[in-house]
């Protein structure tokens, strides 16, 4: 059972999160738009086209880092018991969806 200091810390953590991820998500696409204009255009220059590779490994980094973050965060918030029964349900949910990993999410 978690107290109500621990249910408020989790909304904020899960609340900035999800809005990282809402802007991260939008900055990927973005940027797979603009690679797919270098990619569409006559002659290609590659250099443009790795620079925006790495512009967008750059962003998925920085999410993946924020979820890290995230979850070093939450097991601060709770105690050593709480945590393990969040990564089983995380990893059930998880396993449930196809083709994600048990690693992600909040």
């Amino acid at each position: 059972m978690l107290s109500e200091e621990q249910k408020e810390a989790f909304h904020r953590l899960r609340l900035n999160y999800d809005k990282m991820v809402v802007k991260k998500t939008a900055e990927v696409r973005t940027a797979e738009v603009d690679l797919a204009t270098l990619l569409g255009k006559d002659e290609p220059d590659r250099q443009a086209i790795e620079e925006q590779v790495k512009s967008i490994g750059a962003i998925k980094e920085d999410m993946m880092m924020a979820r890290i973050d995230s979850l070093l965060k939450l097991r601060g918030v709770l105690t050593k018991d709480q945590y393990e029964k969040f990564r089983e349900i995380l990893h059930k949910r998880m396993s449930q969806v196809e083709g994600h990993s048990p690693h992600g999410g909040l």
